[in-house]
């Protein structure tokens, strides 16, 4: 009890049971237990008169305690064999659920993930935004689109917060670029009439969906840089400028990458290569107007300043894959081969 003391008394945790919380203090009752077995055998000896002979029952003991290991260790085999015994045994956690539905995702199994993520839902209704935000994901992996959408949507009423609000509009907004890579992909196979219809419905909704996340939060740049290239896509150039500068101010530095951005798709590097410098004197901690200036300085053959962005944008994410492949690309073309291979590597 007393080396329990410390982490399994009055501070709040987590995660009140916890089986490495028991190593030391399991020291004293393993100490014990052999002693507590021979008090045992006398008591029996003096009370019924009958010798029990402890090496038989050690070995009786130990042939139970390894038959049950090795059961036990059947079920840690196995990821999903291991989450779903866990929901067994403990079937109003939402943990359990999470975890075999990523199990099955790791695997590919979207299906079967799917229906763990959905059953989670089901019995701990209580922890419903992070069921529909797998749901909708996995509906995403799956083609099912509507799915997905309506999943987000459900995860916006579940928020408790701005910013989770926030991620869930983004994730919105991105479940209609899916819809829209896919009807592309579908556009021989309608009529042109319909493809323009559905067009506009889903960028003008994914646009909007966009438009709330960084609303809601203006830390959400992804949301932000996805609303522009939702307005490019459904040929808004000039609207995204009036727009962004109305409700920010012709100094903002989200004004001056939509400018930046903007002046790049047509081919203006000069103009975006002033207002990108523009945006990144504003805001220094935004990696994606470092990757996207890096982009039209070597669109201007001007390589090394480009590393020179691609490397302050790896600085604020140093996760950033896309930056570490164009600056290894970068890196092969001036035959640097150290730091290629170095950033290829990351």
């Amino acid at each position: 009890f007393g080396t329990l003391f410390p982490t399994s008394s009055f501070v709040p945790i987590l995660d009140l049971m916890f089986e490495h919380r028991l190593y030391l203090p399991l020291v004293g009752v393993c100490l014990l237990f052999p002693l507590l077995l021979d008090r045992g055998s006398q008591w029996i000896r003096i009370r019924w008169a009958y010798d029990i002979k402890l090496r038989y029952c050690c070995v009786a003991l130990l042939l139970l305690l390894t038959a049950g290991t090795v059961l036990r260790n059947q079920i840690w085999r196995d990821e999903i064999r291991l989450w779903s015994d866990v929901i067994a045994k403990s079937p109003k956690k939402a943990r359990g659920y999470n975890a075999l539905s990523f199990a099955y995702y790791k695997r590919g199994q979207y299906e079967p993930a799917l229906e763990a993520a959905r059953l989670g839902l089901r019995v701990v209704s209580e922890k419903s935004l992070g069921f529909y935000e797998t749901i909708g994901n996995l509906n995403l992996r799956l083609g099912r689109y509507d799915d997905a959408i309506a999943a987000l949507k459900e995860s916006v009423k579940k928020a408790e917060d701005k910013r989770r609000q926030s991620n869930a509009y983004n994730n919105i907004g991105v479940a209609y670029l899916y819809q829209w890579h896919n009807l592309r992909d579908q556009q021989a196979r309608v009529s042109e009439a319909q493809f323009r219809l559905e067009k506009e419905r889903i960028l003008s909704s994914a646009a909007e969906a966009f438009r709330k996340g960084f609303e809601l939060e203006e830390d959400t740049f992804s949301a932000f840089d996805s609303y522009i290239n939702v307005l490019h896509d459904d040929g808004r150039d000039e609207e995204v400028v009036t727009a962004i500068s109305a409700q920010f101010g012709s100094d903002d530095y989200r004004t001056c990458y939509a400018v930046a951005k903007i002046a790049d798709w047509q081919g203006r590097f000069d103009k975006a290569d002033e207002y990108y410098e523009k945006a990144g004197r504003i805001r220094r901690d935004q990696k994606m107007i470092y990757f996207n200036h890096a982009l039209t300085l070597n669109a201007l053959k001007k390589t090394d300043q480009a590393i020179d962005k691609y490397l302050v944008a790896l600085r604020l994410d140093p996760l950033f894959t896309e930056a570490n492949f164009n600056i290894a690309l970068l890196y092969r073309e001036k035959k640097k081969v150290d730091q290629a291979l170095d950033h290829f590597t990351e």
